[in-house]
């Protein structure tokens, strides 16, 4: 929050907070130590950030916030997959950025090709993506209980 808001947090364009969150990360990397690494993980982060970025805008608008008020369940649905995505993102990028460095890269290739590796992958996702609707779920829930709409 110290660079991020000084250079106009959320009340910028979207291109100007993908590259704000650029900066943002690039400035963590370097804080970190000068390392090749740690850049792969912040450039991978930023761009994995614009998808959500980007729908996160689209779901602001009058159209979408109408058929998402008239179709909720589509909402939840929508919203775990995106959740979901996330996840993997980030898991990838903290894999290349923290764990094994730019080897990771055809380490996780690698997994991806076999076929034991997509179905490993498979099944991690579907459970994300479960509990991400349990989660939206109980927030609702607890919404509608304490009078507050969403």
């Amino acid at each position: 929050r110290y660079i991020y808001i000084p250079l106009g947090g959320n009340a910028v364009s979207l291109m100007r907070r993908l590259a704000n969150v650029g900066i943002v990360f690039t400035f963590v990397a370097l804080w970190h130590d000068l390392e090749t690494h740690l850049f792969a993980w912040a450039w991978l982060l930023t761009f994995f950030l614009l998808p959500e970025m980007f729908f996160q805008a689209l779901a602001e608008t009058t159209p979408v916030k109408t058929f998402f008020q008239k179709n909720e369940l589509t909402e939840t649905l929508i919203v775990a997959f995106g959740a979901t995505l996330n996840s993997f993102v980030l898991q990838i990028s903290n894999t290349v950025g923290y764990a094994l460095g730019l080897g990771a890269i055809p380490l996780l290739t690698g997994i991806l090709e076999s076929e034991s590796g997509r179905k490993r992958y498979m099944v991690e996702f579907v459970l994300i993506y479960l509990s991400q609707i349990l989660i939206r779920s109980i927030r609702k829930t607890e919404r509608n209980s304490s009078g507050k709409s969403e």
